[in-house]
C-alpha cells in the first residue's frame, strides 16, 4: 500500500512537471515566433499560454506578451488594456517599470501624447531609486513627445536637462534638441547639435543613422552639399546597419545630388532604390525616373 502511494505521488509530481513544461514550451514558442517576425502566430501562442498558466508568474509573462503583440499587430487600444491587466500580477519594481513603459510607448504610438507623458512619468515613480534602462528611455520619450506636441522650447529645455546626466542617450537627446532648433529657426543650436551627434563614435544602430540623417538634412537645407552628400554616402555604404537604413542613405544621396544639379548621379541612386524591392522606395524611384525614361523614347 505504501509503495502504491509513493508511485501515485511520483506520478502526480511528474504530471505537475509536464504541465509546467507545457506552459514553458508554448511560452518559448512565443519568443521564437516573435523574433522571426511572425507576430500573429506569436499572439495565438500567447493565448494558448494564458490557458496553461498555473500561477501569477506564468500569467504575468503570458499577459505581458499578449499585450505587446496585440499592439504590434495593430490593436493598440486592446493591447494597452491587457498591459494594464498585467500590472496587477507584477510585484517587482523592474517588472512594473517595463510594463508601464510599454503602456506609455503604445499610447505615444496612438498619438495620445499627454497620456503617454503621464504614463512615462508613472514609470519613473515605479523606478524611483532603481537602475533600469527603461527609466532612461522614458525620460528620452517624454522629451520626444513634447517635440511631437510642437512644444519646441519645452522639449529642448527638457532634453538639455536630461542630457546632462545621461551619456548613454546623447544622440537621441541631441536629436530632440536639433529638431526643436530647426522648427524654431535656431540655426546655431541646430548646427551645434548635428556636429555633436556626428562626433559621437558609433558605427551601427539607430543612433548612427539618426546622426547622419540629421546631418544630411541640416547641410542640405543650408546648401552645404558636400557635407550633406558625405552623410548620405556614409549611411548607404555602411554594411553594419539595417538594409532599410542603407536605402534611406541612397534616398538622401539622390535628393542631395538633385539639389547639386547632378542629374545622372542622382538617377543612379534612384535606380538602386527602384531595384530594392522596398514598397516605399520602389514607387517613389519609378516616379522620379519616369520623365527621363519618357525622354529617351
Amino acid at each position: 500500500m505504501k509503495k502504491w502511494m509513493i508511485m501515485l505521488a511520483a506520478a502526480a509530481f511528474v504530471s505537475g512537471l509536464a504541465a509546467a513544461e507545457t506552459f514553458n514550451s508554448v511560452y518559448n514558442d512565443v519568443q521564437k515566433l516573435r523574433n522571426a517576425g511572425k507576430r500573429k502566430e506569436a499572439l495565438a501562442a500567447c493565448k494558448k499560454a494564458e490557458k496553461l498558466a498555473k500561477n501569477d508568474l506564468d500569467k504575468s509573462r503570458a499577459y505581458f506578451f499578449t499585450g505587446v503583440l496585440e499592439c504590434e499587430t495593430g490593436d493598440c487600444a486592446k493591447g494597452i488594456e491587457t498591459l494594464r491587466k498585467t500590472l496587477e500580477y507584477y510585484k517587482h519594481p523592474h517588472q512594473k517599470i517595463s510594463c508601464q513603459f510599454h503602456i506609455a510607448y503604445y499610447l505615444g504610438a496612438l498619438k495620445k501624447y499627454d497620456e503617454a507623458i503621464a504614463e512615462m512619468k508613472q514609470a519613473l515613480v515605479f523606478g524611483k531609486g532603481a537602475q533600469n534602462s527603461y527609466l532612461e528611455r522614458a525620460e528620452v520619450y517624454i522629451c520626444r513627445y513634447m517635440l511631437y506636441q510642437k512644444k519646441y522650447k519645452e522639449a529642448m529645455a527638457e532634453a538639455r536637462k536630461v542630457k546632462a546626466r545621461m551619456p548613454e542617450n546623447q544622440i537621441m537627446l541631441l536629436s530632440v534638441i536639433f529638431e526643436s532648433a530647426m522648427k524654431l529657426g535656431d540655426k546655431k543650436t541646430a548646427q551645434e547639435s548635428v556636429e555633436k551627434m556626428l562626433a559621437i563614435k558609433c558605427d551601427t544602430g539607430s543612433g548612427y543613422f539618426t546622426a547622419r540623417r540629421h546631418g544630411n538634412h541640416f547641410y542640405r537645407v543650408n546648401k552645404d552639399y558636400d557635407k550633406a552628400l558625405a552623410c548620405a554616402n556614409e549611411i548607404s555604404a555602411n554594411k553594419k546597419i539595417a538594409r532599410i537604413y542603407q536605402l534611406h542613405g541612397n534616398f538622401y544621396a539622390a535628393l542631395t545630388l538633385e539639389a547639386m544639379g547632378k542629374k545622372a548621379e542622382a538617377a543612379a541612386q534612384w535606380k538602386i532604390l527602384e531595384k530594392s524591392g522596398d514598397k516605399t522606395f520602389v514607387p517613389l524611384a519609378k516616379k522620379r525616373l519616369a520623365p527621363a525614361k519618357k525622354a529617351k523614347k
